[in-house]
């Protein structure tokens, strides 16, 4: 007889944790040399190094890269001794390569692009990687929390974690999917709603993340409120890089200039 797909392991979680980094059309900023973030890449890094059992990937679409943002990429990550984490194409991935709004000269928002290519790659995996938690993780995300009690008992029981921001706010920049019931709302809730309003060619996503999760609460948990899913912290804002703002100066931007999501940006 065949392994069910979503056969409960014996022990422990098997985590597949992935970053995706989508470059503007125009770069913000003509005299650096790569529109790579390679502040918080260093972030990736050291979260890849607090849980070494972990699957890492970042994915990219090679069509934005230059031969320059190329070689800054695999020199970080020499510098860094990161060559254990995976660099994934996004045009791997059939339904992100499918789509037009994906094309370098697309006008779609960036920030659109990237909350649709997170959900398309936690598609992807949940069904090529069934046995395996999946994880999507903005690159500023400080602990991706992968030994987290509540994190992990959460997981087994409903099969998803979200980020929250300040207030308790959902926050899509983390989200960690498990088994079947992870499965069914990543393609019944995440997927459809996220799609929808790629189509319509918002500046964003997170309102249909955020609808996303009050559908599912409403139908399923209704004496749950929907915190309880929102665990692991991410910031509100992001304006600074992480780590060693000096060593980058005049190789990549060390500030974000105008509001994420903004049109400016493509």
């Amino acid at each position: 007889m065949s392994k069910a797909i979503f056969e409960k392991e014996a022990a422990g979680t098997n985590f597949c944790v992935n970053y995706v980094w989508l470059c503007p059309r125009e770069p913000a900023h003509p005299d650096y040399a790569t529109r790579l973030p390679l502040h918080y890449f260093e972030r990736v890094y050291s979260n890849a190094s607090a849980y070494p059992e972990a699957k890492v990937n970042i994915w990219i679409d090679p069509k934005q890269l230059t031969i320059s943002d190329r070689f800054f990429l695999d020199s970080h990550r020499y510098i860094f001794e990161a060559g254990r984490i995976n660099i994934q194409s996004l045009r791997d991935i059939t339904e992100y390569r499918d789509y037009p709004g994906f094309d370098p000269d697309s006008d779609i928002a960036l920030y659109a692009k990237a909350d649709f290519a997170r959900i398309l790659v936690l598609s992807h995996l949940t069904k090529t990687e069934p046995d395996t938690a999946v994880v999507y993780a903005d690159l500023d995300c400080e602990d991706i929390k992968l030994n987290d009690e509540r994190v992990n008992d959460t997981l087994d029981e409903f099969g998803f974690v979200f980020g929250k921001a300040a207030g308790n706010n959902a926050c899509n920049g983390y989200i960690a999917l498990k088994g079947e019931k992870g499965h069914d709302i990543l393609e019944n809730y995440f997927l459809p709603r996220t799609t929808r309003a790629f189509q319509k060619n918002l500046i964003n996503h997170y309102g249909a993340f955020s609808k996303a999760i009050n559908s599912y609460r409403n139908k399923n948990h209704p004496e749950i409120t929907r915190g309880r899913w929102g665990i692991v912290e991410l910031p509100l804002m992001r304006t600074t890089m992480p780590y060693n703002h000096n060593v980058y100066d005049g190789v990549c931007p060390s500030r974000q200039p105008r509001v994420p999501g903004s049109k400016d940006l493509v």
